[in-house]
């Protein structure tokens, strides 16, 4: 038997009292440690899967572009969408086409495309350890890459639907820059001592 979305929002609140529902089908809720969210979590109830890149670009704009930029910047590196669709669907041929678009984007969020029975999975509470300041929950190589081409200025041109001449001269501009930003004195020669 197919859970109904009203069935899982329940199960959602029960869990995470402060939970929001956001659309028709989609719910919100975010994961704390010490009552600091370290996590946000969309869930959308449905068949209806984006199954172009445009469409899951303007889905991502309408329902999670409104929080992304709200709170600690670090926060915007734990987003989760998942979209939770019947047994049945996981075995059509359009879904899996659109499941494949959906988990390869990384705009916004990482998301997954799950059947009903692994939603307990999503709300069952990871036990959560104290990370030091630098490091932040949950990540993995693909933020932290992320990360440091942010900081380098180049995410514009690795993640950037540019062309590649365009990208090669953005990655040049920013090494311009950082070479003139890092410009220091040159080092004085220490002399020589001989041991005779």
């Amino acid at each position: 038997m197919n859970a109904t979305f009203s069935q899982i929002k329940d199960r959602i609140f029960e869990k995470y009292p402060d939970s929001e529902q956001i659309g028709e089908s989609i719910v919100r809720f975010t994961r704390k440690y010490n009552d600091r969210q370290f996590a946000a979590y969309y869930v959308d109830v449905t068949n209806q899967l984006p199954s172009t890149q445009e469409l899951l670009t303007s889905y991502q704009d309408r329902v999670i572009g409104g929080h992304y930029f709200k709170g600690d910047k670090s926060f915007q590196w734990n987003n989760y969408l998942f979209f939770v669709t019947a047994l049945s669907a996981q075995m059509d041929a359009t879904l899996s086409k659109a499941k494949i678009i959906i988990e390869r984007d990384r705009n916004y969020a990482r998301k997954f495309v799950i059947s009903q029975n692994e939603i307990e999975t999503v709300l069952k509470p990871t036990i959560v350890h104290p990370v030091p300041a630098t490091a932040m929950p949950n990540d993995n190589v693909l933020t932290i890459w992320t990360r440091h081409l942010i900081e380098a200025g180049l995410d514009d041109a690795i993640f950037s639907d540019a062309t590649i001449p365009t990208r090669l001269d953005k990655i040049e501009s920013s090494e311009v820059k950082k070479q003139t930003t890092n410009v220091h004195p040159p080092k004085q020669a220490t002399p020589k001592t001989h041991p005779y």
